[in-house]
């Protein structure tokens, strides 16, 4: 079983979370590092400068987005790479083995994709962060982020009858009793331990280690407040499911029409 180093740290409006996770093919003491983050859309960032620039419109300001979205965009389609607002270039490169005659893929895939090098800029503003916490904690079943593919956001609130996401690790539903459910709360946070009051997911649209796509039934009750818990006894390809099944409890989230 891998370990794992993890690293909090906070700034004035966030908080993130390095994890060092040892390599099992390495020597004991080495590690590869996963940084865990909220991500902000462009509807957070407008309501962040509405926060900051009192009067400003937040309609031009979604507007001029727009253009400058659109724009990018057609200069890709074009050929060309982009600079956005300096923070970074976005630039088309080939991707995967040809077979010397022509422009084609051993595998047939496209052969062009876009990636993006950050700027020194965007670099240098990370420069400073202060790490304020550090835990040691085993690998196994793990949720680290939560997200609402309908807002596209990740603020705890999900909507019924769309669509969610849980990223995490050991993630993967197999095996008898296994699942994703909604499961109510008491006042001290705790879930309800009659198995009844648990909501089951159903309808699960992408099912691997570190991804859970699903959708929130249409009938949950939204004047309640829920953890997520996951379940599983999958052992992976070509092997019996676990006798003892793997689960994990998420944060506290709710639910909103």
């Amino acid at each position: 079983m891998s370990e794992a180093l993890q690293t909090n740290f906070n700034d004035v409006e966030a908080e993130g979370r390095i994890m060092l996770i040892k390599n099992p093919l390495g020597n004991g003491s080495e590690y590869y590092g996963r940084f865990n983050r909220k991500m902000v859309n462009t509807r957070t960032l407008i309501a962040r400068i509405q926060a900051r620039k009192a009067g400003t419109n937040e309609l031009n300001v979604q507007q001029i987005a727009g253009f400058l979205k659109e724009e990018a965009l057609a200069a890709l389609r074009n050929g060309e790479a982009v600079n956005v607002l300096d923070l970074g270039t976005f630039y088309i490169t080939p991707k995967g083995k040809f077979n010397g005659t022509n422009f084609v893929t051993k595998d047939g895939s496209k052969p062009l994709q876009v990636k993006c090098t950050p700027s020194l800029l965007a670099q240098s503003t990370v420069e400073n962060i202060l790490i304020t916490n550090i835990s040691v904690s085993e690998g196994g079943i793990k949720i680290r982020r939560i997200f609402n593919k309908y807002t596209e956001l990740e603020d705890g609130i999900l909507s019924c009858g769309k669509e969610a996401r849980i990223t995490g690790q050991k993630l993967k539903i197999g095996g008898k009793d296994s699942g994703i459910f909604l499961c109510p709360i008491n006042e001290e946070g705790e879930i309800s331990q009659s198995q009844e009051t648990w909501m089951q997911c159903t309808h699960i649209t992408e099912n691997t280690e570190k991804t859970l796509d699903f959708y929130i039934p249409d009938n949950v009750d939204t004047g309640k407040k829920y953890k997520i818990l996951v379940r599983t006894a999958y052992a992976g390809k070509n092997k019996d499911d676990r006798k003892t099944l793997l689960q994990v409890l998420s944060g506290v989230v709710s639910i909103e029409n």
